[in-house]
Parts: structure tokens; C-alpha cells; sequence
């Protein structure tokens, strides 16, 4: 009787023992639940972090950046070679009137540092973009030259990039006055660096890689009435000249 009541006792102390072994193993296991979020490292799709699958990190350029009216001015290192060449016969018949010609013949390098210039920018016909402008030149400041402030006027075309605008060349042919009294006749080219950047913080920048200008002068000396053709002759040429404004 006693032999039955131990083997009674030994079954359920292994019952027990193995009940608990159980209970221990099924309290260690590690239960591995995707939420979403990254994963050893990576980006999951459908994840809360990092970039999703699809996305562009950066911010897509677009040709309204350049549209617009831009106030700038030419600064820095914007120098150019300027050649003034004056008629004998418009001192001459300026004397016999009684004045004198308040410039002469000159060659030099000018600063055009702080010249006005102005830019419009107008989206065309898919990546075609049209761009018109002035640049004023006073030679008055710049060398002492008796002349009135003038605009030299300019128009052309761009073509938008990925990069930036590609300005094509532009030609110059205008008159302006002259002297108070006669007009001058301009022609020549103006091309720009390629490419033309975006903006930075609302700030374009622009370099004119030439600029080549000729004038003419002709002048009706008052009182007497002369025309006087080729009364004078200015030549602008200038390379590397920066601008930069904002609209």
C-alpha cells in the first residue's frame, strides 16, 4: 500500500514539475510584431521614418523662380575699355558760336561699378523664355564726359533648364540724344555666361560675358544750323560684368 501511495506522489510531483517548465518557456519567448517603422536599419514601405518609396528629397526648380521684373546693378570687378573719339569740325563749329566742347579724345579702362541695369523675365511657349532690359551707361560720372545718362536697350531670348536659363545673345541697334542737341546711333551685342542660376534667397545673379558697343554721333549746332555726322564716335567693350538684384 505504502509503494502505491510514492508512485501516486512521484507522478504528480513530475506533472508539476513539467507544467512550470512550460509555463517559463512560454513566458521567454520573444514575440516580433512589424509596426511599420524601420527595420534593422532600413526603410520599411509604409514605415513612419525615413524616405517612402517614390519620393523626390528635393524640391523641383520651376521657371516662375525667373519670372519677373529684377532692379539690379552691376558691382564687383565690371570694367570695360571705352574709346571717344571727337570730330575736329564740332570744336570748330562750336567755337565760332561761342562755346567749347566740354570733353576731348579718350581711351580708358572705366569702372561701370553701380551701373543700373534692369531685367524682365516673361515665361513663353514650353521652355522658351523671353527676356528684354536696359543698361544704363553715364559716362559723365564714369570719365568726366559731358553727356547725358543713356539707356541701352536690349532683347532676346532664353531657354529654361534643369540648371538654369540659357540667355541667348542680344543686339543693340537704337538711338539715343546726344549732347542736347544731335543723336547718337548704337549698335553692337551683348552675350551672357552659361547658365544663368536660380535665385538664391530672392537674389538673381547674372554675368554679361560681353558687352561691345558703337556710337555714333551726329549734331545740328545751333544757331547756324550745321549737321554735323560723325561728330563723335564711342566705343564700350567689357567682359565679365556681373549683376545681380532682386524684383
Amino acid at each position: 500500500m505504502k509503494k502505491i501511495v510514492f508512485v501516486i506522489l512521484a507522478l504528480a510531483v513530475v506533472g508539476l514539475y513539467s507544467c512550470k517548465k512550460e509555463n517559463v518557456e512560454e513566458g521567454n519567448a520573444t514575440t516580433t510584431t512589424n509596426t511599420g517603422g524601420n527595420q534593422g536599419g532600413g526603410n520599411q514601405p509604409g514605415g513612419g521614418g525615413g524616405n517612402q518609396p517614390g519620393d523626390d528629397p528635393t524640391p523641383q526648380r520651376t521657371a516662375d523662380e525667373f519670372v519677373g521684373q529684377w532692379n539690379m546693378e552691376l558691382y564687383g570687378n565690371s570694367n570695360a575699355h571705352v574709346v571717344v573719339t571727337v570730330n575736329p569740325i564740332l570744336s570748330t563749329a562750336l567755337s565760332a558760336i561761342g562755346q567749347e566742347l566740354a570733353f576731348g579724345d579718350m581711351d580708358e579702362i572705366v569702372s561701370f561699378a553701380g551701373t543700373p541695369m534692369a531685367m524682365s523675365i516673361s515665361q513663353g511657349s514650353g521652355s522658351q523664355m523671353t527676356v528684354s532690359g536696359t543698361i544704363t551707361l553715364d559716362l559723365n560720372s564714369s570719365m568726366g564726359i559731358d553727356v547725358d545718362p543713356f539707356d541701352v536697350s536690349f532683347n532676346t531670348t532664353a531657354v529654361f533648364t534643369e540648371n538654369g536659363l540659357m540667355i541667348q545673345p542680344a543686339t543693340i541697334s537704337e538711338s539715343v540724344p546726344f549732347m542736347t542737341m544731335g543723336t547718337m546711333a548704337l549698335d553692337g551685342q551683348i552675350t551672357f555666361e552659361q547658365q544663368t542660376g536660380f535665385p538664391t534667397d530672392g537674389v538673381l545673379d547674372v554675368t554679361i560675358a560681353t558687352l561691345d558697343i558703337n556710337g555714333v554721333g551726329t549734331v545740328t549746332i545751333p544757331l547756324i544750323g550745321q549737321e554735323i555726322p560723325n561728330a563723335a564716335t564711342v566705343t564700350v567693350n567689357g567682359e565679365q560684368l556681373k549683376a545681380h538684384g532682386t524684383k
